[in-house]
């Protein structure tokens, strides 16, 4: 894939993967236009570690690249490709230009499915697998329990790989599974994908597709709940290749809306009211796509599909794996995802799952830090960072006692208020970020008498905590940082604030 003509749009971690992918494999590129209207050019440049001056490289804004394509002859914008990070405001001058332009937006996703491809690989060949994890909540969770679970049976033979929104750019394992398979090894990579990666997402279709479970999110993105779960849908809707392996979670009344679209793919009608329901016709697309599987999951029992209730996993998705397994987790995550987790390693490996997943910790999510002073030995640090949605926040609640909560950062519409009706173990809330004066008329208006603190930034919430914690620690308290917002109004990303909220507390406690 050679153009002349190249455009990144956004530089976070993806768009520089991006530009470091062109810069080693595009061979004829005359121009790489690189836009960002978030940061300065040395912001870039010490983003992406430019060792050198190349000519073609031009940093640039959104409203001058458009300038730069609205120029062009109609002939010329045939040699131009645009790469979009994923996350860009639909609204973009450049997205809006490209559209009208009918240049098509591309992604990372398809452009590592492109490359592979010029080697052979391509994930429907019945050895390498693809497989693609969303959901609204526990895609990250999933993701790296897979890999854990996988990694252990890790050998000669067999390469796990894992990237994608869960923090590690798509691009940068292209290396990684090119010499997996010079060694001839089996590769199984694991995708988590957001919404946004999904809306881009055109030709890269995988071995086996998951969507947990879903609800509303994201909507400071997208018009309505609708087009959101459209987007999710697109994970089982591929025309050149479909997921031999289709599972869709189907407790959340928003899995109606993935079957509806998914039906409507395959030109059907759909009629479920229940979740019952939901699981009947999920597993009936069986029968219509040939040699294709589609694997309702549900922590309550259901009669066609694969169910994960008080420790065992019951198969019942078709005659031959008609058994079931008790399985403990040592890991305090969701059941859901270790049913999952469990359900992918037998569909895999073809060997029953193992009766204890061992998992380990995924970095900023429910992450137990621990401090250096006894005085503190009795509270619980946690770093919950990755929880930007309310469900996952609401989860992390309903595991401690005594919650000193620190919440808040750039809003994607969640409302606080609907955690305080919820949950009554919250002793106090501290709250950052941009959200801080909205969250606290929340609090104000519940009619909880709660106390709250308005910090504004992770730093005086960690101070303002330690404070409370110093006049006498009456109780064993948990201090979590569930934030239930976006990091992006004071952090680059989730990590960043994450390693802060573990930083504090190795100097301070």
């Amino acid at each position: 894939m050679n153009h002349k003509k190249v455009f990144i749009l956004g530089f976070s971690i993806t768009g520089c993967a991006i530009l470091k992918h062109v810069l080693c494999y595009f061979c004829d590129v005359t121009r790489i236009f690189c836009v960002d209207d978030l940061i300065s050019e040395e912001e870039f440049v010490a983003r992406t570690s430019l060792d050198c001056d190349d000519e073609r490289i031009i940093f640039t804004n959104s409203i001058q690249a458009s300038r730069v394509i609205e120029n062009m002859k109609q002939h010329e914008t045939k040699d131009v490709i645009v790469f979009c990070s994923p996350g860009i405001p639909m609204d973009n001058t450049l997205v809006v230009t490209c559209k009208a332009c009918n240049i098509a937006l591309s992604c990372d996703f398809d452009l590592l499915y492109t490359a592979l491809l010029r080697h052979g690989i391509s994930f429907h060949d019945g050895n390498d697998i693809a497989i693609f994890i969303t959901g609204t909540v526990g895609k990250s969770t999933t993701s790296f329990g897979l890999a854990s679970e996988l990694r252990k049976m890790e050998n000669e033979n067999l390469a796990v790989i894992l990237s994608g929104n869960i923090g590690i750019p798509v691009l940068s394992v292209y290396e990684n599974i090119i010499a997996a398979k010079r060694e001839r090894k089996r590769v199984v990579c694991i995708f988590e994908l957001s919404s946004a990666q999904l809306e881009l997402l055109n030709e890269f279709s995988p071995t086996i597709s998951i969507c947990l479970t879903v609800c509303v999110d994201h909507l400071d993105r997208y018009n309505s709940i609708e087009e959101y779960l459209y987007y999710k849908s697109k994970i089982f809707c591929h025309r050149k290749h479909e997921p031999i392996y289709n599972v869709l979670c189907i407790d959340s009344e928003y899995s109606q809306h993935i079957l509806d679209n998914v039906r409507k793919f395959h030109n059907l009608e759909s009629t479920a009211v229940s979740y019952v329901d939901r699981a009947n016709e999920w597993y009936a697309l069986g029968a219509v796509c040939e040699k294709r599987e589609f694997i309702p999951f549900s922590t309550r029992d259901i009669a066609n599909g694969v169910s994960f209730s008080e420790g065992v996993l019951s198969m019942r998705y078709k005659e031959k794996n008609r058994c079931a397994f008790q399985i403990e987790s040592t890991a305090a995550i969701p059941k859901e995802n270790i049913g999952v987790i469990a359900l992918l390693t037998f569909l895999i490996t073809n060997t029953p799952p193992t009766a204890q997943i061992d998992l380990q910790t995924l970095p900023h999510c429910l992450e137990q830090c621990y401090p250096k002073s006894k005085k503190y030995e009795v509270v619980k640090f946690i770093n919950n960072s990755k929880a930007t949605k309310q469900a996952a926040v609401e989860y992390s609640l309903s595991l401690y006692k005594n919650v000193l909560l620190i919440v808040g950062g750039k809003s994607k519409g969640e409302k606080l208020i609907e955690i305080l009706t919820k949950f009554h173990n919250i002793k106090a809330i501290f709250l950052i970020g941009e959200t801080t004066d909205r969250f606290a008329y929340e609090i104000e208006i519940s009619n909880a008498s709660l106390q709250y603190y308005r910090c504004y930034t992770l730093d005086i919430a960690m101070r303002s905590i330690k404070n409370v914690l110093d006049e006498g620690i009456a109780q064993p308290y948990t201090v979590l940082l569930s934030p239930m917002c976006s990091s992006l109004d004071q952090w680059k990303n989730f990590q960043e604030r994450g390693t802060f909220f573990k930083n504090f507390i190795i100097d301070h406690y």
